[in-house]
This record gives structure tokens, sequence and C-alpha cells, in this order.
């Protein structure tokens, strides 16, 4: 699946931004999970969160059901 993910182009045309993209979506990630816990809500099912295969792999409910708590709430 590495192989089809290229949200960036490839070869000569590839973006510039590449690697200040890839930065700045590790850095996002990591203060929202730093602030919140990400918790699978009761409501979520298991079958819908199996993964079915097509070009692009997605749960098979076509939705990734989270809820974010703020980690004082805990």
């Amino acid at each position: 699946m590495k192989d089809l993910y290229m949200p960036f182009g490839k070869g000569s045309r590839a973006c510039l931004g590449r690697t200040m993209g890839l930065m700045e979506l590790k850095l996002v990630v990591a203060m929202v999970l730093g602030k919140f816990v990400v918790v699978v809500p009761k409501e979520a099912e298991a079958q819908d969160m199996t993964m079915e295969d097509h070009f692009l792999a997605q749960p098979r409910g076509k939705a990734c059901v989270l809820a974010f708590r703020e980690r004082g709430e805990l």
C-alpha cells in the first residue's frame, strides 16, 4: 500500500515542500495526542472497523468514529 500513496507526486514533478509538509503533519499529530486521549466510543461497532482492501484501505463502515477527550477529563 505504501507504493500507492503519493500525495506529493513522484519523480521530477514531485512537490518541493514534501519534507516540510510531512514534518508539520507529524508535529500537529504529536501536539493533538499530547493534549487529547483518543477513545473509541461505545456506539462504534467492531465489525464497522474491519478493514476492506480496495485501492486504498478503508473501514467497512466507511467511517472512523473516534472521540477526543482532554487529558484533564480522565
